[in-house]
């Protein structure tokens, strides 16, 4: 009996032991989470792109309206001189601080007439810069483009609409 208790008291104390000398099998870390919510851009329109009055030829010439106003042609015969029908298109955008953004324009538009007489519009630009930015969440930029004038163009007012997408960068 006094063996059997021995070897009971020493085999508790084995096990004692052993569970103590077991290794860590695990380990905690922490991190942090966070999220930046922006304010959501917006695209107004100021004014609209109007390349002025002119007069129709015998051969097919182009209208080029830069983001500074002053507008030229492959053939200045056909310009109205004078004419305060020019604007250059102008948008505001307001946005999150002073945020980057990216502006997206058009590639060719056709504009049409009552008749459904048709021009083209392209060579379109901007006068943001190649990496525009937000100035106190506000930022104002022109719009120029190039009309494509056919040889005898149908007379009319030729009118139509383009889209302009800018995007956070």
């Amino acid at each position: 009996m006094k063996t059997t208790l021995k070897i009971f008291t020493l085999t508790a104390i084995l096990f004692g032991f052993a569970t103590i000398s077991y290794a860590q099998s695990s380990a905690d870390g922490t991190a942090s989470a966070g999220a930046n919510i922006l304010t959501a851009l917006s695209i107004s329109k100021v004014t609209d792109l109007h390349f002025g009055d002119m007069v129709s030829q015998t051969a097919g010439f182009t209208v080029t309206l830069p983001t500074t106003g002053t507008r030229s042609s492959s053939n200045e015969a056909a310009l109205i001189n004078g004419n305060t029908n020019v604007s250059v298109a102008e948008f505001k955008v307001d946005g999150h601080g002073s945020q980057k953004f990216k502006i997206e324009l058009p590639t060719t538009v056709t504009i049409k007439n009552d008749d459904d007489e048709e021009m083209t519009v392209t060579g379109w630009n901007h006068d943001a810069g190649s990496a525009p930015a937000l100035s106190s969440g506000t930022k104002n930029f022109k719009v120029g483009a190039t009309l494509n004038v056919g040889a005898e163009q149908a007379v009319g007012e030729y009118t139509g609409t383009f889209d302009v997408t800018v995007t956070y960068e």
